[in-house]
């Protein structure tokens, strides 16, 4: 009975597992992201989120789960690929189901760091093929035909953040429900031929980059259901071959481009109606603001947003308001906020392949166990600006920072000549901080921190890291390592289970209270001082080997942990 009782609790831990990870050659708990995704029950109420360990998976993958988030380890480096000619699909197939690399059915998706590839036109270099069709038919597929990267059939509420979406060919980009769809894309590069990003439905897509490889227009949109469905393209730069066009529709469409960016070789052709036999019911409704292009101008693009059904200002022009509040895909908790990484206190180098000494540990662009660079994208995926501050902090260099992190500070066993907290750095933080600054201090176990001059700076705050190494971890015994946080914290709302080791725990005194104690040791701190706030634990935490999916088992959840405590911090800044 007792075995029984442990294997449905197995079970059920890994059916709600947080993390699992996928690694091609055996490292993880994978070796295909399909059979990930197989391995995860159609739905649950928190998203699932699979790790993609840098590789190149030749799969075709489908999704017909629910709440899942798919996250590449780095967007160049994490490839899914598979070659495909929708045309020589549709000769054996009723419908598009598989026609695509990624094809989705589920809802509440999730794309992060990923390339996602069509490589049909790209393999096969002939303008045409004859491909067997049917029993005894042959069909000629060309080069530039459908070639979808990402075909959606039903799904809505999809992201896609950070992507690389390729094809040769046309409809590179599908995401299609007209009736319901909400699509999302930020920070992607997309490339195709005709209509390589073609939308139905609502799709807001920001900081994002076209290229038209041939094809008679880069994008398309189908609104034909609903008067009010759109497209909205924000800061996006459209690039291409020479006199390569903006865009087209066949049926009823909306398009939305706000201070988006025209290379000079683009044609002189506004987004164009293609005639079909049912007219649009509804005009041509395609509408600019801020537009730039290189080279000549064009009047066409110019600012018409006072034509558009209500006359919105280019700031109104938000996800909110096109999807209604319904969903909320960009979080605006950290919007116009920055985050400030220390560069000076905490200064550790080595030296790369190339013998050049370069900055690392602790940093947004480490992307090996040592680094911020998975925190960081957390930080991004909330709307905030991460950057660095490798001077010494001053009222000036503070003033842009709503957020400012300082970690593991060095000593003289780290760095020949260290940065130590003087009195001028301890005061321009602290008024910074009673301004309305949120500050966060992580130390380090004994061995790897220096104590006498950050303890100089924490107790500006009322806050002392004490000179010890709680929560040893004896080899790879992990749960030695794990704190259980109560239900409801105010702080790491979605996590329950953490693991930290070998840290520095805390004395407190006048306005810091603690927010997490264990055996009657304070291990995080809070301290309200002025109009800002301060956040204190005794170890770095939160860098990559202990929030990428990689070593810790699936039951910690450190990756909730860093996402919640960046969300409060951000809601605790002003500015």
């Amino acid at each position: 009975m007792r075995n029984w009782l442990f294997l449905l609790v197995f079970i059920g831990l890994r059916a709600n597992s947080q993390t699992l990870v996928v690694d091609a050659a055996g490292h993880g708990d994978f070796t295909t992201v399909q059979a990930a995704i197989n391995s995860l029950p159609d739905s649950a109420p928190v998203p699932r989120r699979i790790v993609i360990r840098n590789g190149i998976y030749h799969e075709k993958l489908f999704i017909e789960k629910n709440n899942l988030i798919l996250e590449g380890e780095d967007r160049a480096k994490t490839i899914l690929t598979f070659a495909i000619a929708r045309d020589a699909w549709r000769c054996d197939h009723k419908d598009d189901w598989g026609v695509a690399t990624l094809n989705l059915k589920g809802s509440d998706i999730t794309l992060l760091n990923l390339s996602i590839v069509n490589s049909y036109g790209f393999d096969n270099k002939a303008a045409s093929m004859a491909v067997p069709c049917g029993v005894d038919s042959v069909k000629v597929v060309g080069r530039q035909g459908h070639q979808m990267a990402l075909r959606s059939l039903g799904t809505t509420r999809l992201k896609v953040i950070n992507c690389t979406l390729r094809a040769f060919g046309g409809d590179t980009v599908s995401p299609w429900n007209v009736t319901a769809g909400m699509f999302y894309f930020k920070d992607c590069f997309m490339e195709g031929g005709v209509d390589f990003y073609c939308p139905r439905g609502w799709a807001y897509a920001e900081h994002c980059t076209f290229l038209a490889d041939n094809g008679p227009a880069c994008i398309w949109h189908d609104g034909s259901v609903d008067p009010d469905s759109k497209t909205v393209l924000k800061d996006c730069t459209f690039t291409g071959y020479d006199g390569f066009k903006l865009g087209r529709y066949h049926r009823d469409a909306q398009f939305y481009l706000i201070d988006c960016h025209f290379a000079g070789n683009m044609a002189d052709t506004d987004i164009y109606l293609v005639p079909t036999p049912l007219a649009p019911r509804w005009g041509h409704r395609v509408y600019y603001a801020g537009c730039d292009k290189k080279g000549r101008a064009y009047t066409w693009y110019a600012d018409n947003l006072d034509k558009a059904p209500g006359a919105p200002h280019p700031q109104d022009i938000t996800p909110d308001w096109v999807f209604h509040n319904q969903w909320k895909p960009a979080d605006t908790t950290g919007n116009d906020k920055t985050v400030l990484l220390d560069y000076y206190f905490n200064n550790e180098r080595h030296k790369d392949a190339t013998g050049a000494s370069v900055r690392y540990h602790y940093t947004w662009e480490d992307t090996a166990n040592s680094g911020f660079s998975t925190w960081g994208q957390l930080f991004r995926m909330n709307g905030a600006h991460t950057d660095s501050l490798p001077t010494a902090p001053t009222a000036s260099t503070l003033k842009k920072a709503s957020v400012y992190i300082i970690v593991d500070p060095d000593d003289d066993r780290e760095v020949p000549s260290p940065n130590y907290p003087d009195e001028h750095d301890i005061t321009a933080i602290a008024n910074w901080v009673e301004a309305g600054g949120v500050l966060v201090l992580m130390s380090n176990d004994s061995a790897n921190c220096e104590f006498p001059h950050f303890n100089r700076l924490a107790a500006r705050f009322g806050i002392h890291f004490n000179f010890d190494d709680y929560h040893k971890v004896a080899g790879n015994n992990y749960e030695m390592g794990a704190f259980l946080l109560p239900d409801n914290d105010t702080i790491f709302r979605t996590t329950k289970k953490i693991f930290i080791k070998e840290l520095s725990t805390l004395q407190l005194s006048g306005a810091a209270h603690p927010v997490y104690t264990d055996s009657g040791h304070v291990i995080m701190a809070v301290a309200r001082i002025g109009k800002g706030t301060v956040f204190a634990v005794g170890d770095p935490w939160f860098y990559n080997e202990y929030i990428n999916g990689r070593k810790l088992p699936a039951d910690f959840e450190n990756y909730n942990a860093a996402r919640d405590l960046a969300q409060w911090l951000l809601t605790k800044a002003k500015n």
